[in-house]
């Protein structure tokens, strides 16, 4: 088989949680500990304003976790959750490299500005 990528796919296991179709509790967070990662992909719940990205409670710590391990992250979230507020931040905007998101007005713009790189993607 000839495999044009050379990366390796870690997926840390755990419970799955079925409505964001996903794993994670403390087996994850092991699995995570444990590796170098090159790049994340971060999605988020919603945006604390012009401070960083949020999630669930119980998603915190993994994500932090993550993060920590992570040489590059990259976040990728329309622009519905500029809408969406939640008390739990586990990103802030300085610490993403590129920023992937539908258009955005100006004023979102300006909350996102310590964002690296910003990257709107027009749907049809």
């Amino acid at each position: 088989m000839n495999n044009q990528y050379d990366c390796d796919v870690i997926i840390a296991g755990g419970h799955i949680i079925k409505s964001g179709i996903r794993t994670y509790d403390y087996f994850a967070t092991q699995v995570i500990d444990s590796v170098q990662i090159d790049i994340a992909i971060v999605g988020s719940e919603g945006l604390m304003d012009a401070n960083g990205l949020t999630t669930s409670a119980s998603e915190l710590g993994f994500k932090k976790h993550v993060l920590k391990q992570s040489k590059k992250v990259i976040a990728v979230c329309d622009s519905t959750k500029f809408n969406e507020k939640s008390p739990y931040q586990f990103c802030k905007f300085e610490e993403i490299d590129l920023f992937i998101t539908t258009k955005l007005s100006d004023e979102n713009k300006k909350l996102i500005k310590d964002v690296k790189e910003v990257n709107e993607v027009i749907w049809k």
